[in-house]
């Protein structure tokens, strides 16, 4: 394995996109091969690998291939006890590197670690194999169907609106995240784009339609798409109102649209502050922060 790194899945698909991505480009940059380590699904049940969803299958490692204290952990009956023991051992061990902080760090772009824990969730990682990342995310033709169907029973014009994204959820409950106002989502249109439609995607529908307040001729709520089917047809819009999301983030990324306005905000997905310093590595320069 001394030529091959491995690179832990966790948590959502859009946070497994991040982490595939910084895989693949950490490989190219340092002319290796890489894995992914999707063990931790194994004990972590809330979410699942969602990875395999695209057409392109990425290579996965097996048991045998992981460090001794994640086999070690994978056997072990009593997972408080297997986390105790990883904890302790990573600490020591010198093959292995954990993030430790959300910005960008160069290390990590040239890192030959073998065992590699984060979240990588800026674009600086592989910005330079941009569209070779995108590739990685083709959808499949099934998904492409759906989707299809989906524009052609609600006669979506995608050129002629603007993608809106809401983030509540799990947001709400946390307290080192933050919500955005509407005042935010209210503003942008009516500064970036006063004549489109908006197609607003969110895991609160109940508030949008009771706190945005949009004509309801103008506006179409995205339901009945799973999240690999939601993120393929916002994937084909041309204009993006996004929230401080990764999901949303990524929406926007995969458009192909070569003149697309992407708008988001100028504030930090973990963190109840304002202002560029907190933004300065999560989101492609050439998008537009908002203030409101």
């Amino acid at each position: 394995m001394k030529d091959t790194v491995i690179v832990r899945i966790q948590w959502w698909l859009w946070n497994q996109m991040f982490q595939y991505a910084y895989a693949y480009a950490l490989s190219r940059r340092n002319w290796c091969k890489f894995l992914l380590d999707v063990s931790a699904f194994n004990w972590y049940k809330v979410r699942e690998n969602e990875l395999s969803l695209f057409k392109n299958i990425p290579p996965y490692a097996e048991v045998k291939d992981l460090p001794f204290y994640e086999r070690f952990g994978l056997k072990w009956k009593n997972k408080w006890i297997a986390r105790w023991v990883r904890a302790v051992w990573w600490r020591l061990n010198p093959n292995d590197y954990r993030e430790i902080s959300k910005w960008f760090d160069s290390k990590f772009a040239e890192i030959k670690n073998w065992y590699i824990i984060g979240y990588f969730q800026t674009e600086r990682y592989f910005q330079e194999y941009k569209e070779e990342v995108k590739k990685l995310f083709t959808f499949r033709q099934e998904t492409e169907d759906k989707v299809l169907e989906y524009i052609e029973k609600h006669s979506l014009k995608l050129q002629y609106m603007v993608m809106l994204h809401v983030r509540r959820g799990d947001f709400q409950n946390d307290p080192n995240c933050c919500t955005i106002s509407t005042k935010y989502y209210t503003e942008a249109k009516k500064k970036f784009f006063p004549y489109h439609k908006l197609l607003i995607f969110s895991d609160d529908v109940e508030w949008c339609e009771k706190n945005l307040k949009f004509s309801p001729t103008e506006i179409h709520y995205v339901d009945w798409l799973n999240w690999i089917e939601s993120l393929c047809l916002m994937s084909k819009c041309h204009n993006f109102i996004i929230s401080n999301s990764t999901f949303a983030r990524w929406w926007a990324y995969l458009s192909d649209f070569d003149k697309k306005i992407v708008v988001r905000p100028d504030l930090e997905f973990d963190r109840r502050v304002k202002g560029e310093a907190y933004c300065r590595d999560h989101y492609p320069i050439e998008w537009i922060p908002f203030k409101w």
